[in-house]
């Protein structure tokens, strides 16, 4: 499962991630990003 959060620079890294929809069930997926946003992170859970 892949989750993904964005964040302004100041704030950094949280606790709001959020799972990005069908990413279990793929090998491949685009992640839009939000030009509002100047930080995005992204983790792999099993």
């Amino acid at each position: 499962m892949l989750e993904a959060q964005t964040n302004v620079s100041a704030v950094g890294l949280g606790n709001n991630w959020v799972d990005v929809a069908n990413s279990s069930t793929t090998k491949q997926i685009t992640v839009p990003v939000n030009a509002a946003k100047s930080a995005v992170f992204c983790r792999l859970r099993r």
